[in-house]
């Protein structure tokens, strides 16, 4: 395992509302970042959630002083529709944050704050946090932030009174995809820097090469991995290809900690399709063992800027695995021009369920193609190392 980072760096306290054990995007990235670093040097402040039995967990690492704060369940399990309003209630977390944030500097010395978006809450109460205690602020963006226009009043009143304070006082403003920058110097003039999602090459490479591939005389394995909702537009639009397409002998396998239900009620029970659940240390199994790993962004949605500017950390993890890799997302989007300008996946950037079969059947018949999207994912994935991107961390932040 790599060494932690020196004990020299500053004491930080990091606020997310997203926070192993909870699987997702932002807590992933949290976890690989906060794991290379001392634990000593490290406070968390995040919320806590009631996850079922059953639901996915990913390891909290080891070590770190964290402070939790929740709106109580009890609340919305015993008022009728009370759950309508639970995001306009999570807006009672902010001075709750605040306090626990400026505690946890006390108790540990910290020297800088490091804001995570998304969750406005948990953002400004660190920034609350920040103006109460003087010590330099961060903000790290996994998403850019949603328009007030696409907000209900309550919320937008919020984002309204805090936005661009919080962004003007960033001391750095981290961000996860370099799609987000021409947003940020678009609507603020503001500087942005870029901070990717990070990943261990080196023990993906240990583990792939004991993991064997799937057999070509198969079926078809198409797997996605990750969280669904945000991604369901497309992935419907997959399945409903396969199902429509029966000479293709294939199936998309879902590995989401979006509940099976849900999924089979919004249109994934057709019979093409597979729904597993999986802890996050097997999720690299399924992977592996997939012809073609796909992720998707939406072609009709309302906050049409997210799409714009997103890249799934999911692709990160794919680009590791040398196996073939499908995109399917509209051509103006940072995910297919960064794609298609380093040639790392095949992609299918309209809304058509006869050019997704032919995508599909050119990654299983062309070799050719197969072999160079593969190798330059490969070549790709040496950008996310962990080890290059806490360096790029540490050389962002205070030093003590």
């Amino acid at each position: 395992m790599p060494e932690k980072s020196p004990t020299k760096t500053a004491h930080m306290v990091l606020v997310s509302s997203y926070f192993p054990p909870v699987v997702g995007g932002t807590s992933t990235v949290l976890r690989n970042l906060v794991s290379q670093l001392n634990p000593q040097k490290v406070s968390i402040v995040t919320e806590y959630r009631d996850l079922p039995a059953d639901a996915p967990r990913t390891q909290v690492p080891q070590g770190l002083k964290i402070y939790k704060t929740a709106i109580p369940a009890t609340i919305f399990k015993k008022i009728p529709y009370i759950w309508r309003w639970e995001r306009f209630f999570r807006f009672a977390l902010i001075f709750r944050v605040r306090d626990l944030t400026i505690r946890a500097i006390k108790e540990s010395g910290a020297e800088f704050i490091l804001g995570i978006y998304p969750n406005w809450p948990f953002l400004i109460g660190a920034y609350l946090a920040h103006r109460a205690s003087g010590i330099p602020f961060l903000t790290y963006h996994m998403d850019i932030p949603v328009r007030r226009s696409a907000m209900a009043a309550f919320e937008g009143f919020f984002i309204e009174t805090y936005e661009e304070k919080i962004l003007h006082a960033a001391k750095k403003r981290l961000i996860i995809s370099e799609g987000y920058a021409q947003d940020f110097t678009h609507r603020f003039g503001l500087s942005s820097t870029l901070l990717p999602h990070s990943i261990d090459l080196g023990e993906i490479h240990q583990r792939m090469a004991k993991l064997s591939r799937s057999p070509d005389d198969g079926y078809t394995r198409i797997v996605h991995t990750g969280i669904v909702e945000g991604q369901k537009e497309g992935l419907l639009r997959i399945a409903e290809t396969l199902h429509k397409n029966p000479g293709l002998n294939a199936r998309l396998i879902l590995s989401s900690p979006t509940p099976r239900d849900r999924l089979l009620n919004q249109g994934f029970d057709l019979p093409c399709v597979e729904i597993v659940t999986l802890p996050h240390d097997k999720v690299l199994d399924l992977q592996a063992s997939a012809h073609i790993l796909v992720t998707v962004l939406p072609f009709f949605h309302k906050t049409k800027e997210g799409a714009l500017t997103g890249y799934p950390t999911k692709l990160v993890e794919y680009l590791a695995t040398g196996r073939p890799i499908l995109i399917h997302a509209p051509a103006w989007t940072h995910l297919c021009q960064h794609a298609r300008r380093h040639g790392y996946a095949s992609i299918v950037d309209d809304a058509c369920e006869n050019s997704i079969a032919d995508a599909i059947r050119k990654l299983r018949q062309d070799n050719d193609h197969r072999r160079d999207i593969s190798q330059k994912a490969t070549e790709q994935a040496n950008n996310f190392d962990i080890q290059k991107v806490t360096r790029q961390f540490l050389q962002m932040i205070p030093t003590s």
